[in-house]
């Protein structure tokens, strides 16, 4: 049996290497969520829902021009909450947590103030930082890949 949170290790490692500069950390998780209790970031490998595939037409939508993987979209949207987090005052915070415990839809959910600024940020990083997300990706598709193909070894 495969050992996921060991197999991922590569992956975790390509990202925390990237987030040092962010004082963030990167793990491995069932979704992608920031949690700013302790500046980190969960990244998810074996999920693709609806969520992801909204998120996927929202960027599309709002960066027309930007055609990254929705893996380093998802990844540096959860880094902009982290670099956007002081932005928003308490009772901003407050409203988002209540909006986001009822049953809203995803449009509605990628509009929100907080949920919007952290995907503006990720399309600006993209745009002014090209080489490193390039670099970033270049990295870390080959550890993907090589994560998946464990699993279908595993998996057969």
């Amino acid at each position: 049996m495969m050992n996921v949170v060991m197999e991922a290790e590569p992956i975790t490692k390509i990202l925390n290497n990237f987030l040092a500069p962010f004082d963030c950390e990167a793990r491995l998780g069932t979704d992608f969520a920031y949690y700013t209790d302790d500046s980190s970031i969960t990244y998810a490998l074996l999920v693709r829902d609806e969520s992801e595939e909204a998120f996927q037409k929202f960027v599309e939508k709002l960066f027309p021009n930007i055609h990254a993987p929705i893996f380093l979209w998802s990844f540096l949207h959860e880094l902009g909450h982290h670099e956007t987090e002081d932005e928003f005052e308490d009772d901003e915070w407050e409203d988002y947590m209540a909006l986001t415990s009822m049953d809203i839809s995803n449009e509605v959910y990628f509009e929100l103030d907080i949920e919007y600024a952290a995907t503006v940020w990720a399309g600006e990083y993209i745009q002014s930082h090209v080489e490193e997300v390039a670099e970033l990706w270049n990295k870390l598709q080959p550890a993907i890949e090589n994560f998946y193909s464990k699993l279908n070894v595993e998996g057969e």
